[in-house]
């Protein structure tokens, strides 16, 4: 399922996270090198240790600040900062409410917590308020961008459902840091609602292209979540180099609102192009974009399809994806040219009548949902 051809050279790669293209940005790139030649009196421990101006408390910081909030946590993957952030706050009498498309790391970090997880209809504010009112004040979380499908979360109807039934609200915005929101802030700030959303959570290899996650959490906090979050105790700190990349991607990131505006332009290109054609990705809005065909046989075959005149897309299969809900997830990036998006239309336009996407069974239900 997860191996097919061998990109190449000409290939139009749609499979990674590098959303404002930002891989090998001198800037970037300056950075990293000189910290490699300057620094040999860094000591590989736990960030437990890590305190003062140090640069990953100053990385802390300058993140906590962009996004709003008073302070944060580098950890090692997105995953890591998911699950250990939940393991931290909730126990095993605190309710969690979890999107049914929450990512897998955010569905981890309750089962670490031992704490009773309960699932609400996707972006459905209202199921999410009956499950909530059946259990009482707990932790709500969301995607504020769905990895799989590129849908975008009601956020302001799901934080007002939350400050109704007395719960704090989680919010992974690995998919938008970078990408939406003033200078990349997020789809949090974008909408005002960073003051009233308790703890923000992402990934930092997703536009930020790095390899690292992080988490806001209270000042008044941070040091019992530091010394009761197991990834962040039992997982040494990042490298100076990785840091110091970092810290310069953040004020990279500020400034690429060309690149933003280019991703949406492009987002809404691609988007539209394949709606046309037939394919049924009304599930999503944003720079991710599910060519979802169903089952995995039927994915092999779009995927053979789509690479066989190079188009590569990111097979999403069980457990990432629910059972026969197999998809080709196309991912866009900011450094498109308009010859690559023609490619990938003329493709799409080749292959539909091979793999018939009007016939999949998410096309099925869209058109069952319109009859009732």
């Amino acid at each position: 399922m997860l191996h097919g051809l061998e990109c190449g050279p000409n290939s139009l790669r749609l499979n990674g996270n590098d959303y404002l293209s930002l891989t090998g940005h001198p800037d970037i790139v300056r950075a990293q090198t000189a910290s490699i030649k300057q620094d040999g009196e860094f000591v590989i421990q736990s960030s437990v240790f890590l305190h003062g101006e140090h640069p990953v408390r100053n990385l802390e910081r300058g993140m906590a600040q962009w996004l709003g909030k008073d302070d944060g946590l580098i950890c090692q993957s997105g995953y890591s900062a998911n699950l250990g952030l939940l393991q931290a706050i909730a126990d095993e009498s605190t309710p969690i409410y979890l999107d049914s498309l929450a990512h897998t790391s955010l569905w981890e970090g309750a089962r670490a917590a031992k704490a009773p997880a309960h699932p609400f209809r996707h972006n459905d504010p209202a199921h999410l308020e009956r499950v909530a009112q059946r259990h009482g004040p707990g932790i709500v979380v969301v995607d504020s961008v769905y990895s799989t499908t590129g849908a975008i979360c009601p956020l302001e109807q799901i934080v007002e459902v939350a400050e109704r039934q007395g719960c704090m609200i989680l919010v992974d915005e690995s998919h938008s840091l970078g990408t939406h929101g003033p200078g990349g802030a997020g789809l949090c700030a974008a909408l005002g609602l960073s003051h009233r959303v308790h703890f923000i959570s992402a990934s930092l290899a997703k536009a930020f292209a790095g390899r690292a996650g992080y988490f806001t959490v209270p000042a008044e906090m941070r040091n019992y979540v530091l010394s009761s979050s197991y990834p962040n105790m039992f997982s040494s700190c990042l490298l100076p180099h990785e840091i110091a990349g970092l810290a310069a991607t953040l004020e990279v990131v500020k400034k690429s609102d060309a690149e933003r505006t280019r991703l949406q332009a492009h987002t809404q290109q691609a988007r539209a192009c394949l709606a046309e054609l037939g394919y049924p990705i009304h599930q999503g809005t944003e720079q991710i974009i599910a060519l979802e065909a169903g089952s995995e046989p039927d994915t092999m075959i779009l995927r053979d399809a789509l690479e066989a005149q190079d188009v590569f897309g990111a097979v999403f299969c069980a457990p990432a994806t629910s059972r026969n809900r197999t998809m080709v997830r196309l991912t866009l990036h900011a450094a498109l040219t308009a010859a690559e998006l023609d490619h990938l239309a003329a493709v799409a336009a080749d292959i539909a009548p091979v793999v018939k996407p009007w016939d999949w069974p998410i096309a099925r239900r869209a058109k069952a949902a319109l009859t009732h």
